[in-house]
C-alpha cells in the first residue's frame, strides 16, 4: 500500500442523544467528513473505524466499524451510534477515524488530529435535559398546570388541599377516607360505618334498621323510645335493667299485678310504710299508703315493696283515705 496523506474534516449535520418514540428520535447521528488521498480528495470505497474519546483522552465504548463507505470527490457520510451515554454530561468529548482502502485487508490509518464533536445550535438546549430527571431546589415554580398531565392517585400522600369549588371536588375519583373528609366508601352517599366512630346530629332511617350477633346492641335509658309494638316484644326478653325504675324488676306477670293477685306474684312480705297507716291504693305498679301519724303518703313498689325514686309525699292532717282515678292519688 502507498503512502498516503490523509486528512479528514467533519461537520456535523444532525446529532440526537435522546430516542423519543413520538418524535421517532434514536441515538444515531449522521457525520459526514472529508478525506484527501496524496492531497487530493479521495474517490471509491473505503473501510473506516470510529472511536469515541472523553476530554482526558479515555476511549468511551468500543470501536465502531464501518466497511466500504463510498467516498466521492473526498466527501462521505455514515450514520454513527454510540448511545446516548456518551453525551449525557455535556462533556466536550472527540471522534477519531482509522482509514484503509476498501479492498485492502492490511492496517488501518489513524488520522489525525481527533475532531471535537460539537453541539449544533438547536441542541444548545439539551444540555440542561438531565435536570428533568429531578427537580432540584432551585426549581421554583419551573413545573406549570400545564406540564402536569395526569398524576396517578397511588402516587399522593398526605392530605388535598380544600377544593375552590364544588366542580373541582367532582374530580376526585375513588375511596375517600373519612380522616380526609371522604365517606369512606365506593357509595358516595353512604358513611363507612365499620370502625368505631361518633357520629352527631339528628339522623333520619326510612327502612328498617336490624342489629346482628351476640355484641350488636342498642345502648342507652330508651327514653326516647315512642311507638312500641307491645305485640312485638318477646317474652323474657326484657331485664329488670331494661325496665324503667318504675316497673317490675323481676319476670312477675303485668295481668296477675294488675288483677291484685299479690299472692300469686309474692309470697308473704311486711312492707315498711309511715306512722299510723290507714288507707291504701293500687296504681297498676305501686301502692299507696295514707300514714295518718304522720301526714305523710308512701310509695313502695307493689312487687317488693321498695320505694322508687320520691316515696314519701306530704299531705293534709291525718289521711285516712286514698284512691286512684287513673292518673292521680
Amino acid at each position: 500500500m502507498p503512502t498516503k496523506n490523509l486528512i479528514c474534516a467533519s461537520v456535523f449535520l444532525v446529532l440526537m442523544t435522546c430516542g423519543l418514540s413520538t418524535l421517532a428520535q434514536t441515538t444515531a447521528f449522521t457525520y459526514q467528513g472529508k478525506l484527501t488521498d496524496g492531497g487530493n480528495p479521495a474517490s471509491g470505497q473505503y473501510d473506516l473505524v470510529f472511536r469515541l474519546f472523553d476530554p482526558s483522552g479515555t476511549q468511551i465504548g468500543g470501536d465502531l466499524a464501518k466497511g466500504d463507505v463510498q467516498v466521492t470527490d473526498g466527501v462521505f457520510t455514515v450514520s454513527l451510534d454510540f448511545g446516548s451515554s456518551p453525551f449525557a454530561n455535556g462533556s466536550g468529548d472527540s471522534l477519531e477515524v482509522a482509514v484503509r482502502p476498501g479492498a485492502s485487508t492490511g492496517p488501518y490509518t489513524t488520522l489525525t488530529p481527533r475532531q471535537p464533536l460539537a453541539s449544533s445550535p438547536y441542541s444548545l438546549k439539551s444540555i440542561n435535559a438531565s435536570a428533568a430527571d429531578a427537580l432540584s431546589a432551585s426549581c421554583i415554580l419551573c413545573v406549570t398546570d400545564g406540564h402536569i398531565q395526569s398524576v396517578g392517585g397511588g402516587k399522593v400522600t398526605g392530605t388535598v388541599a380544600n377544593a375552590s369549588t364544588a366542580a373541582l371536588a367532582g374530580n376526585v375519583t375513588g375511596v375517600v377516607g373519612i380522616s380526609n373528609g371522604g365517606t369512606g366508601s365506593s357509595t358516595k352517599n353512604f358513611v363507612d360505618l365499620t370502625t368505631d366512630q361518633s357520629v352527631g346530629g339528628n339522623k333520619t332511617f326510612s327502612g328498617a334498621v336490624g342489629v346482628n350477633g351476640a355484641t350488636g346492641v342498642f345502648n342507652g335509658n330508651g327514653s326516647g323510645l315512642t311507638n312500641l309494638n307491645g305485640a312485638n316484644i318477646v317474652g323474657g326478653t326484657i331485664t329488670t335493667t331494661q325496665l324503667s325504675g318504675d316497673a317490675l324488676p323481676n319476670n312477675s306477670s303485668l295481668k296477675l299485678l294488675g288483677a291484685q293477685r299479690w299472692d300469686l306474684l309474692k309470697g308473704q312480705a311486711n312492707f315498711n310504710v309511715g306512722t299510723s297507716p290507714r288507707g291504701m291504693a293500687f296504681d297498676g305498679s305501686n301502692i299507696w299508703v295514707a300514714n295518718s301519724g304522720e301526714n305523710t303518703v308512701t310509695k313502695l313498689r307493689a312487687s317488693d315493696g321498695v320505694c322508687v325514686g320520691t316515696c314519701t309525699f306530704s299531705v293534709g292532717t291525718t289521711p285516712n283515705f286514698l284512691a286512684f282515678d287513673g292518673a292521680n292519688i
